[in-house]
């Protein structure tokens, strides 16, 4: 099925007039071993995307339920 929507593709691309060497492009970013490094890039963006979410969650709650900074360090303050 992926083979026939790749090859599908190519045809498209070839009347919308891309050349031959840009052809070539597409194909070697669909190579197998390209694939496994865009979606290891896609896991690990994704990873990050939560990790930041939570964070700033996190940060968000701490702050929000504080009335003075009683107890908390200058450099803690002035760096937030």
């Amino acid at each position: 099925r992926l083979l026939t929507t790749v090859q599908n593709a190519i045809g498209q691309m070839q009347s919308l007039g891309l050349s031959e060497a840009d052809q070539e492009e597409v194909m070697y970013m669909l190579a197998p071993e390209r694939l496994f490094r865009m979606l290891l890039t896609w896991v690990i963006s994704m990873l990050h995307m939560v990790f930041s979410f939570m964070a700033f969650k996190n940060e968000v709650g701490f702050w929000s339920g504080r009335e003075t900074v009683a107890g908390l360090s200058q450099s803690t303050v002035i760096g937030e």
